[in-house]
């Protein structure tokens, strides 16, 4: 069927898969695939924009919420975004930061409804699995898991939650095994 393929040997060593690596390719092959083979790095373009913001995108929108998700451990400041040139002045930047502030809050109560006000990330350790049937094992340290009032797989985003995120937290309840078996799995976004 394919030139060169042969049957895989009993005795063949397991092939690691690191999950990092692997949702890095889910997220964007091509951009993963040049990182591995080609000597060269693709850096996300920056251009110095030295223009005042008279609006917002969805992207700056997008690192603006994930930043105020995070308020607690790196409060937001609305003057200093707009300092920064990150956010526009006026009537458009003050409706747009109570657009934010209302979905961050609006994603604070739905998380404390589901685990809790005072949530933290469990320290799972690194783990390795072997995938049944398959010479491949997957490794990584699962960065979901998360007690407040109970024990869940928590993902939390400023937009949309997208597949590889679902991806990602079927993943890292496999790396969990047991231990997950009856931990909740909750997508906000």
């Amino acid at each position: 069927f394919i030139e060169g393929a042969r049957p895989l040997e009993s005795d063949a060593v397991a092939e690691v898969v690191e999950l990092d690596e692997l949702l890095a390719w889910l997220r964007d092959p091509v951009k993963d695939w040049f990182r591995r083979n080609l000597p060269l790095r693709m850096q996300d373009e920056e251009v110095a924009d030295d223009g005042e913001p008279f609006g917002i995108d969805g992207l700056e929108r997008y690192a603006i919420r994930e930043r105020l998700l995070e308020a607690a451990s790196m409060p937001v400041d609305l003057h200093r975004l707009r300092r920064e040139g990150r956010f526009p002045l006026g009537p458009v930047g003050d409706a747009e930061w109570d657009a934010s502030i209302a979905s961050a809050t609006a994603l604070a109560a739905a998380t404390a409804e589901l685990v809790g006000n005072d949530i933290r990330h469990v320290d799972a350790g690194r783990r390795e699995i072997a995938i049944d049937g398959t010479r491949w094992r997957l490794a990584g340290t699962p960065r979901l898991l998360v007690e407040g009032d109970r024990r869940a797989l928590l993902l939390r985003r400023g937009g949309a939650v997208r597949g590889v995120e679902f991806a990602h937290m079927a993943l890292e309840r496999l790396l969990l095994g047991d231990e997950a078996r009856d931990v909740p799995v909750f997508a906000l976004g």
